[in-house]
Parts: C-alpha cells; sequence; structure tokens
C-alpha cells in the first residue's frame, strides 16, 4: 500500500474523540435542559431540535471535510461512516417531539425509522460455511448482555413489552446493515484496532439518535463495548449474529425501563437504570473475551446444548430471584404521607354529625395534600384518579 494511503491513526483518533465528546456533552446538555423545561411545562421541548442542530453542526464542520477530501481510502470511509451515523442519528430526533408520556408512539416512530433504514442500507450477501454455528454462538451470549438489566429492571404492559422488543430488534438489524455496509464490506484489511474504535463510535453515535427519553445515554454506556465482540465476526458473510448482539443490548434498557421512568421528574428509577448500564460496560468486554475464547472450540451442537442453557438459565434466575418479574402495567398508586387524623370522631354523639365530620375530614384532607400532584400531573396531560378513604392517587 502506497505511504500516503495509509489511514492516519492519529487523525482518526482525534476526529473520532471529537465526536465523542461533542455528541455526549451535547446529548447530557440537552437531556437536562429537557428535564428542567418538563417541571414546568406540558409541551414537548422544542429546543432539542437546535441542541441537536447544534452538534450536528459542530460535528460536521470537522468531519464534512474529511469525508469527501480524505486521500487516504480507508480513513475516508471511516469518515462517512460516523458521517452517515450522524445524520441518521438525526432523523430519530423528530421522536424527541412527542411527550415523554407517549412511550408506545415514540416506539412506534423507532420501529417504523429503523425497518425503512435497515430496508435502504443492506445488502444481499451469499451463505457461507460456518454461519449456523456462528449464530448459535450469538444466540448464546445474547442473555448475558440482559443480566443486569434483569435484575434491576421491570417489564412494563404487555404491549410496551411487544413495542420495545420490536423496536430493539428492528434497531439490531438496521445497526447491523449499516455496519456491514460502512465497515465490514469496505474496509476487509483495516487493523482490528481501529476497526474497532470506527465502530464503537459508529455504535454509540447510531444508539444516542436511537434513544428516547432518557435510554439514549443507557444505550451510550450498553453498545460501543459491542465493538470488540462484532469486529470478530466481519469476515462473516452474515449479519443475524451482529443483528442479535446488538439487539440483545438495546433490548436491555427499552424493555425494562420506560423512558417516563427516567425522568428525574417523574420517575425514581434512574439510579437503577444507570446502575445495570454501568454493570454492562464491563460484561460486554467479558462477552467479547469469551466470543474470542469459545469461537473456534464449540460445534454447532456444544453450543445449542450447552453454553445456550446455560446462559438462558442464568438470565432466568437474575430475573426470577432478585429481579422483578412479571409485567407491570402503566397504573400507579401513589399514596400520600399525611393521612387524615380522624381521632376526634368518636367524640361526637350524633351518629349523622360524626359521618359529616369524617367525610369533610378525608376530603379535605386529600383535597389539600393532593393539590400539587394534581396540578403537575394536569399539566403534563397525564390521567389520574383521587382517592379519599386512602389519601391516594390512581396515576395511568
Amino acid at each position: 500500500m502506497n505511504p500516503s494511503a495509509r489511514p492516519n491513526s492519529f487523525i482518526i483518533g482525534i476526529v473520532g474523540a471529537w465526536i465523542i465528546v461533542v455528541t455526549v456533552v451535547g446529548h447530557l446538555s440537552t437531556w437536562s435542559s429537557a428535564e428542567l423545561f418538563l417541571a414546568g411545562e406540558s409541551r414537548p421541548f422544542l429546543g432539542w431540535l437546535f441542541l441537536v442542530l447544534a452538534q450536528v453542526i459542530l460535528i460536521g464542520a470537522v468531519l464534512g471535510p474529511l469525508a469527501w477530501r480524505s486521500r487516504q481510502p480507508e480513513a475516508r470511509t471511516i469518515y462517512r461512516t460516523w458521517a452517515g451515523a450522524l445524520g441518521m442519528g438525526a432523523l430519530f430526533t423528530v421522536l424527541q417531539l412527542l411527550p415523554i408520556t407517549e412511550s408506545v408512539w415514540a416506539a412506534v416512530g423507532q420501529i417504523t425509522f429503523c425497518l425503512v433504514l435497515w430496508l435502504a442500507v443492506r445488502r444481499r450477501q451469499p451463505a457461507g460455511s460456518g454461519v449456523l454455528n456462528v449464530r448459535l454462538l450469538a444466540l448464546c451470549v445474547a442473555p448475558l448482555l440482559l443480566l443486569p438489566w434483569l435484575r434491576y429492571g421491570a417489564l412494563g404492559s404487555l404491549l410496551d413489552t411487544a413495542l420495545s422488543l420490536a423496536a430493539a430488534v428492528s434497531f439490531g438489524l438496521f445497526a447491523a446493515a449499516f455496519v456491514e455496509r460502512g465497515l465490514f464490506a469496505p474496509l476487509p484489511d483495516v487493523g482490528h484496532a481501529m476497526l474497532c474504535f470506527a465502530l464503537a463510535v459508529t455504535l454509540m453515535v447510531l444508539g444516542l439518535g436511537f434513544g428516547v427519553g432518557g435510554t439514549q445515554l443507557l444505550l451510550l454506556l450498553a453498545l460501543p463495548l459491542l465493538c470488540f465482540a462484532l469486529a470478530r465476526w466481519r469476515a462473516l458473510p452474515d449479519r443475524v449474529p451482529m443483528a442479535v448482539l446488538i439487539a440483545a443490548a438495546a433490548a436491555g434498557p427499552l424493555l425494562l425501563f420506560d423512558p417516563d421512568e427516567l425522568s428525574i421528574t417523574l420517575g425514581d428509577a434512574l439510579p437503577w437504570a444507570f446502575r445495570a448500564a454501568l454493570w454492562s460496560v464491563p460484561l460486554a468486554g467479558g462477552i467479547a473475551l469469551l466470543v474470542r475464547l469459545v469461537a473456534s472450540r464449540l460445534t454447532a451442537r456444544q453450543a445449542r446444548r450447552g453454553v445456550f442453557a446455560a446462559a438462558t438459565a442464568l438470565a432466568a434466575l437474575v430475573y426470577l430471584v432478585p429481579g422483578q418479574p412479571g409485567l407491570y402495567g402503566e397504573r400507579l398508586f401513589v399514596v400520600m404521607r399525611e393521612q387524615a387524623d380522624l381521632s376526634a370522631a368518636p367524640t361526637i354523639p350524633d351518629r349523622v354529625g360524626r359521618l359529616q365530620s369524617v367525610y369533610s375530614t378525608l376530603t379535605a384532607q386529600a383535597e389539600r395534600t393532593q393539590a400539587p400532584l394534581r396540578a403537575a400531573l394536569d399539566r403534563w396531560g397525564i390521567d389520574y384518579t383521587p382517592y379519599y378513604l386512602v389519601n391516594a392517587i390512581e396515576v395511568e
């Protein structure tokens, strides 16, 4: 290879680091700004669009000229793949226009966008030898990616679970096809370290764009380190193993944490979600090591009977014992801390007067203590049912 055509690892590293810093800081800023806006408004945070546009401009000013004018073919391919990931991630930004409570429509939008983009970027590939074994290996390690999410999260309603699973699968299909077309196919001879770095940045940008209502921050931690496992399959003429691992990594936060639970204002699950996300980082590295160790040692029968059964059993054990098994719908019964004091009622001799005193005390206490919460729920457009016998509110 002509030395002038060799990719400059230093420049690629600087550009990749710039993309990482701008996207991470930018998404943290937009998410924080949206949370502050949500505390006082029911409308979607339109400022998100301008902040994302600012990120695109900051990254595009550096990445654009390199993507189209670089004289190093491999570097130019990496830059163009990053630019494509940035553009596709920006398309998902329109989903941020939905209120945070509209998780069903957000999932429908994610599925639609991913399937359309998948159809646009996928390539037909011939079947190759060893495909079945690698597919089984991917199915074996996929349950391991879910372990921290099964431990700290919980499934929502049946509809939410089905839509989140479909969103994760569609994202896995799209991301695998995009990576194969943008990096694996045109870069068969690039170094393993550079390919892993390019793949990590690509997955991070796609995940940050795909996530809605806080899930993008979880995907930021869950996706990039898959690069080490996925890079080992770059010569494989099959996208299914890559799609399985990416879908499994995305399924954790999507299935087991609702976007509104990741709001500082509306939910209290954020610490548990980030704990699961932090555990997913070393877990992804361990899975990459596992793939490296067992990829050439397991036959299809061994993978099917041994590793898959053990990984599935472990995931089921984590979910059933320390996890929260079952389906948890969207209803939340909020019991107020301050309950009515009825100690004076027995001292009233007249039965009618006693009943009237109890009723007025219960309703007055409920009206007074529930007023701020009711006002907030009205402002956010969330349906609820107030109760006064027990001072509580059932939230839809």
